[in-house]
């Protein structure tokens, strides 16, 4: 007999016990690993990178502005280079060229939309500064800050727009390069130490999977979108037209409620701007529907 079980043979007469306690081996126990595994990651949670710190800047109602206004130039007629005009320094340099293409796809299919917006709710395509709150609202999650560390901040902006591009490596997610950043006033970048910054997410919706939009501060007062530079003015374009024509063609699945119109165009604006895919993989029953300060 080996100790183990004369240890728990003496064990069970001590306590009174009358049957006899099996030995039990490391190797023979079988830990429930759930029990201890941390808990799975919150899909909607949504924080600022190294780089950065969280502040309360008190600019919400500003930032929704900006969603709003994005939106609305994706859907009015000979807008697109306002679209464009939307995006950081850095980005509508980049783009300037596209800025003057021939938009009378888009606009075909703008006008396709607006007129079946107003067939549906008995009103025009227009995020009124009285109806942000309940369109951007707590399922759209902001967060605001500031640029700590210059070098740092380069390297982790603008974040991942989804779940999918964050899986790539840091080379293929479009971030800016470093050396332009220690120019003056932290360069076409505009990621200098005290800057103004903040993240948008809006969660899966509509059979669309979650983006987040990175957002810096530009005088003298504009939220703009920062947009991988791995994406060009082109790329923009034609997502675009493919989620008008989408829609166009989908009038009859837009929301009973006007508000929720409003944040599924805003969600298919923004995921052609990040050329994020519409769509979930395998789910698609959601087609439902120079400057120097801050």
């Amino acid at each position: 007999m080996n100790r183990t079980t004369s240890l728990l043979i003496a064990a069970s007469f001590i306590s009174g016990v009358s049957y006899l306690a099996p030995a039990i081996h490391a190797e023979d126990v079988k830990v429930d690993a759930s029990i201890n595994a941390p808990a799975a990651a919150d899909v909607n949670k949504v924080e600022l990178p190294p780089g950065f710190q969280t502040k309360d800047l008190k600019e919400a109602k500003d930032i929704k502005g900006e969603l709003a206004t994005f939106t609305e130039d994706a859907l009015k007629k000979d807008h697109f280079d306002n679209l464009i005009n939307n995006f950081v320094d850095q980005d509508r340099k980049r783009m300037k060229d596209i800025k003057n293409i021939k938009v009378d796809d888009l606009n075909d299919r703008i006008d396709k939309i607006r007129q079946g917006w107003k067939n549906k709710y008995q009103k025009d395509f227009d995020i009124g500064r009285s109806e942000r709150d309940m369109v951007y609202n707590d399922q759209v999650k902001i967060v605001q800050g500031e640029v700590t560390d210059t070098d740092m901040a380069v390297k982790n902006w603008p974040v991942p727009a989804s779940a999918e591009v964050a899986a790539k490596p840091d080379s293929a997610q479009g971030h800016a390069e470093p050396a332009a950043a220690h120019k003056a006033f932290g360069g076409d970048v505009n990621l200098d130490k005290g800057r103004n910054v903040a993240l948008v997410k809006i969660p899966s919706s509509h059979g669309m999977p979650g983006v987040t939009l990175s957002l810096i501060h530009e005088l003298p007062d504009q939220w703009r979108i920062d947009v991988p530079n791995n994406i060009s003015g082109q790329q923009i374009h034609d997502n675009l037209l493919n989620r008008l024509t989408y829609l166009s063609e989908h009038l009859d699945k837009l929301p009973d409620n006007i508000d929720d119109g409003y944040r599924m165009v805003t969600h298919s604006v923004a995921s052609a701007i990040l050329n994020v895919e519409p769509s979930m993989k395998g789910d698609r029953s959601g087609d439902r529907g120079a400057d120097t300060n801050r």
